[in-house]
Parts: structure tokens; sequence; C-alpha cells
């Protein structure tokens, strides 16, 4: 049941020097789409750009179905060669949009 899924966010840094082919968060997030689709996750076609605390990020959304479905996001921006992204993975529609609240109140100084 959905009551049992744990949603969370994790945090990565990713050493862009190690992928060549990516220069920008729409890239970075081109990436973890084939990564998503290697996982059975589903990605979303489009992938788009938001804003979080005054910068730039592009997100792509995705499903994975099993016994129950899984909802995943990942989130990235480029920063100092380095991509800087959040994972999001919930158990339901309702737990995503907290997760999403959660990333909307981000500040970065």
């Amino acid at each position: 049941p959905h009551g049992e899924f744990n949603p969370n966010i994790v945090v990565a840094a990713m050493d862009l020097s190690k992928l060549p082919g990516v220069k920008t968060a729409r890239d970075h997030i081109e990436f973890m789409k084939s990564m998503m689709k290697a996982m059975g996750v589903h990605p979303k076609p489009d992938a788009h750009k938001l804003s979080l605390g005054g910068i730039e990020f592009w997100r792509i959304d995705g499903a994975q179905r099993g016994q129950e479905i899984t909802y995943h996001a990942y989130v990235s921006t480029i920063r100092r060669g380095h991509a800087l992204t959040f994972q999001l993975v919930a158990g339901s529609t309702a737990d995503m949009d907290k997760l999403d609240h959660i990333l909307k109140s981000l500040n970065f100084e």
C-alpha cells in the first residue's frame, strides 16, 4: 500500500568531466532520462525548465509500474562543473506534491 512507501528526496552532485557530452542542465536531464529507462522507469516525453531559489533547473518526471506505481522526478542544474540533481521518489501523486512543495522552498546562497 502507498502508506508503506517512504517518499524521499536524494541530492547528488555529479562531476561533469566524467560525462563529456553533458554541458547544460537540459543535457543532464536527457542523460537522466536514459538512466530512468534503464531502471524500468517510464519518463514523460518532455522535460521542462523551472526556477528554484532563483536558479534555473530542468526537470523530467516518470513512473515505474510494478505491484504498485512509484513516481519519479529528476531536477538538475549545472554549477561549477557539476550537475546538482534532486531525485524525488513517491508512492502517490499526493506524496509527490508534498516533495515538490519541499523542493520549491529551497533557497541558495
